[in-house]
């Protein structure tokens, strides 16, 4: 018991330090992706920044066209990520950072329609993609069956 609430109240790392066996190595290597390069997990601050370019049109236009700018922000965004996603396999925030989501159920196809919803409500939701694996995949993406990948 103390070895568990040991490695538990001593954070993450002291997990990896005590079992050896328990180290993941990189990140999406046990999703057999490449270490680095094209096809490896993007990194957060790349999809931090792809969320925050895909945030900032839906948010300048419900600050000036509605009385409500947060519910609005969030409705136009949901929208333009499902509709681009469904169109094009990726958001302008993506494209504009260099990654894309992969279905893992698709040997890295685009991620499908229903995926793709159902990714973008976690995602509004903001919990669940604060809540990451050591691959660096949210919650989101373990529902959706998605993996960010970089793609240029």
């Amino acid at each position: 018991m103390s070895r568990w609430t040991g490695s538990w109240l001593s954070g993450p790392g002291s997990a990896r330090e005590s079992d050896p066996a328990a180290d993941p190595g990189y990140r999406g290597e046990r999703l057999r992706l490449p270490e680095a390069g094209l096809g490896s997990v993007a990194g957060t601050g790349r999809r931090f920044l792809a969320l925050l370019i895909d945030w900032l049109p839906g948010a300048l236009i419900g600050n000036f066209l509605t009385t409500n700018p947060a519910v609005s922000a969030m409705a136009l965004f949901a929208l333009l990520t499902v509709a681009s996603l469904a169109a094009f396999g990726r958001t302008p925030g993506h494209w504009v950072v260099g990654i894309k989501p992969t279905s893992l159920t698709g040997a890295g196809e685009r991620i499908s329609f229903g995926h793709s919803v159902l990714r973008t409500l976690l995602l509004c939701l903001v919990i669940p993609p604060l809540v990451m694996d050591v691959d660096g995949r949210g919650l989101h993406d373990h529902v959706a069956r998605t993996v960010m990948t970089i793609a240029r």
